[in-house]
């Protein structure tokens, strides 16, 4: 709901950007998942990729990094740091996490991390580093929740949300390399 959300509730467009999104989340299997994004990829004009997994030296996760390699010109892999205890820094000692900490070997992954809902200061929970790309929002909102609700949310996954919206936004503007709308 954060992503595709209508633009206004008397709207009957189906979103605020025509730009198609593949949300990809909560799986044990990452070979499953490499699949699933690839046919995805390859079936749809799908360029924005929205990834929130916390997986910490998975040995299938040489699959996806392949994916994510072998994509760098078509597609934006925009993915959650992972929640943290507190302010820890990602990427370094035990804090070594896939997707999030090989942000800097592809141009197509972009690393979101979270802030305070006034944007003023990073979220206590939220990693810190050079390894985080972006920081957005994780907390202080609501979002679509079970039986017409909506739910307050909190977390990296939430931001993630946001910055994907965002790319999606500059996608649709006709900016179609996943660096470029990184770089934005």
């Amino acid at each position: 709901s954060l992503i595709a959300g209508r633009r206004r509730p008397w709207d009957t467009d189906p979103g605020m950007t025509t730009a198609l999104i593949g949300m990809f989340t909560r799986t044990t299997d990452m070979t499953t998942l490499a699949q699933d994004i690839e046919r995805a990829l390859n079936q749809s004009n799908m360029s924005i990729v929205n990834l929130s997994l916390r997986n910490r030296g998975r040995a299938d996760a040489p699959t996806l990094r392949v994916l994510m390699e072998a994509k760098q010109a078509l597609a934006l892999f925009i993915v959650a740091a992972p929640n943290s205890p507190s302010q820890v820094r990602l990427c370094a000692g035990q804090e070594v996490f896939f997707p999030a900490c090989h942000g800097d070997k592809f141009e197509n992954v972009l690393v979101v991390g979270g802030t305070t809902l006034k944007g003023d200061a990073v979220h206590q929970k939220s990693p810190i580093g050079l390894s985080v790309h972006i920081f957005a929002p994780e907390a202080g909102y609501f979002s679509a929740g079970r039986q017409n609700s909506y739910v307050p949310v909190e977390g990296t996954s939430f931001a993630t949300a946001i910055v994907s919206a965002a790319a999606a936004l500059l996608s649709n503007a006709g900016i179609s390399s996943p660096g470029l709308i990184k770089q934005r």
